[in-house]
This record gives structure tokens, sequence and C-alpha cells, in this order.
């Protein structure tokens, strides 16, 4: 029992990222291991295209579930065909063989559907954070420092493509510098515990007989717990509602406008937008947080005493939430 403690206590102390080497050293994947960075397991391969991101948008996705992403990717294709996006980046953190080597298989001749992969399969599920905070910081390089950036769930099965909408959410994350009190900007999400309440009770785009959506509170930790968070009933109606009243939901949405989040609130990150600052900041900053939705839209808000803004025009719809599913 003593032993067991002992152990207990040493594992506790080894770093996340040397935890990821040594599974990786266990998998006997010795490539992967030679780079400096665990971002750059994955993006080794990207490092040998000479690309300008001046000026550009980056949509990432951090995948893959083939089952949820096929539809997604329908949409970003169509994104990236409209000029909308510059450049999708979908970053392979697939948790089984069979999705990893579907999403190694998706990447676009043009480069402009990049795959972020390591060359073989590393089983990875147990450090997600980690992997995440690396993603992020890889973007926090000189060649990304007049970029903007979109994260994307790759459970986000419906996106408002029309280029007036999606025009109109680029241009609030254009906006973001110290002129402007909001420093990232969230789409309308549909299945989003903030984006709900808002959408019934100030926007009054859902009836209470599709259910109550009420603001998350302190006890629900912050933004992330609704009431329906772990209520997979509750978002299925939801969801149902979407689908059969789509185009009044999307025209009612468009003469919203934008709204605030209070500073220090939870919020699910499903579906943002932002700039170089943001990814500097978390780079230097996300050391011992290991989640970057708390980080993101609780402490840095906090830091930089700024807003995150819901677009309300644009509307994305997102899956599910893990205890959604159970």
């Amino acid at each position: 029992m003593l032993y067991h403690k002992i152990v207990g206590s040493i594992l506790r102390q080894i770093p996340a990222n040397l935890k990821v080497r040594l599974l990786i050293l266990k998998q006997r994947n010795f490539r992967v291991l030679r780079t400096a960075k665990l971002c750059d397991v994955f993006a080794f391969k990207h490092h040998q295209e000479k690309i300008d991101y001046t000026d550009k948008t980056i949509l990432f996705v951090f995948a893959g579930r083939q089952d949820r992403m096929s539809l997604l990717l329908s949409y970003l294709k169509e994104l990236v065909d409209k000029k909308l996006v510059d450049y999708v980046h979908i970053w392979n953190f697939a948790r089984n063989k069979a999705d990893f080597e579907w999403v190694k298989s998706i990447e676009d001749k043009s480069k402009q559907l990049f795959v972020f992969s390591p060359q073989n399969f590393t089983n990875l599920a147990n450090y997600a954070y980690t992997r995440y905070n690396a993603a992020y910081r890889y973007y926090d390089r000189p060649q990304f420092s007049k970029s903007r950036f979109i994260k994307c769930d790759d459970d986000i099965v419906y996106i408002d493509t029309s280029e007036d909408t999606f025009g109109y959410f680029l241009k609030r994350v254009k906006e973001i510098d110290s002129e402007y009190p909001h420093y990232l900007v969230s789409a309308n999400v549909i299945n989003n515990g903030v984006c709900a309440y808002i959408q019934q009770n100030e926007s009054h785009l859902i009836p209470k007989d599709v259910g109550s959506f009420d603001f998350p509170n302190d006890r629900c930790w912050g933004g992330a717990h609704a009431a329906y968070w772990d209520d997979g009933k509750k978002s299925q109606f939801l969801h149902q509602y979407f689908i059969h009243n789509r185009d009044q939901f999307i025209s009612q949405s468009k003469v919203c406008g934008c709204k605030k989040i209070e500073m220090g609130v939870r919020f699910s990150i499903n579906f943002i937008g932002f700039k170089r600052r943001v990814i500097s900041l978390f780079a230097k900053g996300q050391n011992n947080i290991m989640d970057d939705e708390q980080w993101l839209t609780v402490e840095l808000s906090k830091l930089l005493q700024k807003k995150v803004m819901i677009c309300m025009p644009l509307v994305v719809s997102h899956l599910s939430f893990y205890t959604q599913k159970k």
C-alpha cells in the first residue's frame, strides 16, 4: 500500500509532456521522439511548406471522429471554396487507429486543408489537454503574427456558410483590438449553455415548450454546465427544434446583433474566433491550468478585463457534450 502511494506521488510530479513522450517511447514510435516540441510531433510535415499566413484566416480543428467529422468536412470545404476561410488545419488527435487513418486521408492536395498528424498512430487519449495546449502553442510563431484564428469542434454538424453572416462574424474578429471591449468572438451555437440561455431569454429564438434554459451559475461551474449539459434528451429536443425551424431561426438570428458575456464566466468554446495575441498570452500564461476552455474564457477575460462576444447572426450547431451521450 505504501509502495503504491509513493509511486503514485512520483508519477503525479512528472510533467504531462514527459508522460506523453514516455508513452510514445513505449509504443516504439521513435521518429516522433526526435522532435523538440510536442506540437512538432504533429506538424513536422507542415514545416516543409512555405506558406504566407499574413492577413489570413486559419480555421483549426482538434480531430477526429469520422462519424461526426464527415458532415463538418463538407462545410469546411465550402468555407474554403467561398474564400471565407483561407486555410483549414486538422490536428489528428484521433483516439483509435481507424479514425486516425481516416483523418490522415482527408488532406486536400491544394494545401488549403492540411492535416497535422504523426506518421503512426499513438494513443494519447489520456493527455487531451496536453495535446490541445501544444497545438495552440504551435501558432505562437512569427509566421502567424498577422493571422486570424477560428477554433472549431470536430462535432460541429451545421455552419451557416452564407457570405453575409460568416462575413459579419469575421468582421467582428478583425475588430478585436485594444480599443474594443471583446477579445474572443463566438458563433451563435445550438447546444451551448450560455448561447441557449440567450437564444431563449434575450433573443426569443427558442419557445418555452422546447425546454427551459436558465443561465449557468457558479454552482454549475460557470457557463459550461447548464441544466441540460448532462441531459441528452433536452439537447435532443433543442436539435429537433432547430432542424424543423432552421430557416426561421437563422432569419431571426440575423437581426439579433451581438451579445457580450460578463467577464470571468466560463463559456463552451465550440466555435470561436480570435487573433494572435490570444495565442501568445496562452503560450506564456497557460502553464498550470490544464483546461484550455477555462483559461481562454475565464482567466484570460480577467487578465485582459475584456469580454467574450457572441455573434448572433452566425448560427452553427454543436452535436453533443460527452455527458449528453450517456
